[in-house]
């Protein structure tokens, strides 16, 4: 068995433009058995206005954000910085998974507050080793 499905549950938001992302980080987590529960805004802006839309959004805050750098309208290092702003969100963990390995991307990621930064996969077994070692650190394990 898997230490990941005794991971707690927890809530995970992915900020991702590309929706075959998605579906792969979904099914990344279904297959390492982690009880995330995942939301997933395909706009930096759309998950602006979910954490800091009504008090019951507020209540229900994700354990960990997901952030990709090369979103559609609003950049990722500005969902980063207005994220890491303000005190609602200030302190969720953000780990920025691009496909950038450019040393700027990865330093102004940093520099704007993000907790890690990964290279993005581009094959599922990649995608659900990451994924696994993602949930054991951040979500923990029994």
């Amino acid at each position: 068995m898997d230490d990941t499905t005794h991971a707690r549950r927890g809530r995970m938001l992915l900020i991702e433009d590309n929706p075959a992302d998605v579906e792969l980080m979904s099914a990344a987590l279904e297959d390492v058995g982690a009880r995330i529960d995942l939301v997933a805004c395909l706009s930096g802006d759309e998950a602006l206005a979910l954490l800091h839309g009504t008090r019951e959004a507020q209540q229900h805050l994700p354990d960990l954000i997901v952030l990709d750098l090369n979103l559609n309208g609003l950049h990722g290092h500005d969902v980063l910085r207005a994220l890491k702003s303000d005190a609602t969100t200030r302190a969720i963990p953000i780990v920025v998974c691009s496909s950038s390995q450019a040393a700027q991307d990865i330093g102004e990621s940093y520099a704007r507050g993000a907790n890690a930064y990964i290279s993005k996969c581009m094959h599922f077994n990649e995608m659900r080793d990451a994924v696994r070692l993602l949930v054991r650190y951040w979500f923990g394990a029994a």
